[in-house]
């Protein structure tokens, strides 16, 4: 396998992986509705990134080691690349939740969450949707090449969305750009101490 083509496609699994904890991320509520998350969802998120690493990297070694050159084959012909998969649907249902209980707790962030969530959507689930059709509709000769237009075209379209959405314009009223992470929950205590903020949205806003 070319060297180039192998650090391309490890690059795009970062860029993959990256972009999905940021999603989980603000699934949560982080820097949106609090200020840092409790200990065990932090736990599990890390549980989960480090499940995507392993098995991209299992992916890798796979289509280096156990392919047949002869054959035309791409890398989601494989137990990790179908790993992999179901991965992205459970992190998909894992988002809806997240961002779910978020706007129960923060109404006034629902429709940021609502457009978001339908776009990021298709986003989850354009790969794995790719792939089923790749293995099981086209012929092997066409299969890698439109696996990779696909994941590039929604590498390209998740960024493009997100940029949208979250772009710092003075109309934009989904993330206080004006003040720091860290700034974000001694604004809010100071709410609370004026009677604004319940204990219960202070403790649901901190992660505690």
């Amino acid at each position: 396998m070319p060297f180039v083509k192998l650090l391309g496609q490890i690059f795009r699994a970062a860029s993959t992986i990256s972009f999905l904890f940021l999603l989980l991320l603000l699934a949560k509520g982080y820097t949106i509705t609090r200020g840092r998350l409790s200990n065990v969802g932090a736990w599990k998120m890390a549980v989960l990134i480090s499940l995507f690493i392993i098995t991209y990297l299992a992916m890798f070694i796979w289509q280096i080691r156990v392919f047949d050159p002869a054959r035309i084959t791409y890398m989601f012909e494989s137990l990790p690349g179908y790993i992999i998969v179901g991965l992205r649907v459970l992190a998909w249902i894992w988002y809806c939740t997240s961002a779910y209980l978020t706007v129960i707790k923060y109404p006034l962030k629902r429709n940021f969450y609502f457009v978001l969530s339908v776009l990021m959507t298709l986003w989850f689930w354009m790969g794995p949707i790719s792939v089923i059709i790749a293995n099981f509709l086209l012929d092997n000769w066409v299969r890698e090449e439109v696996v990779n237009l696909v994941d590039c075209s929604v590498v390209a379209y998740g960024y493009l969305v997100f940029m949208v959405l979250t772009w710092p314009s003075s109309a934009n009223a989904n993330f206080p750009y004006h003040v720091r992470t860290a700034q974000i929950g001694d604004a809010i205590m100071e709410l609370g101490k004026a009677g604004m903020f319940s204990t219960h949205h202070l403790k649901n806003y901190s992660g505690l």
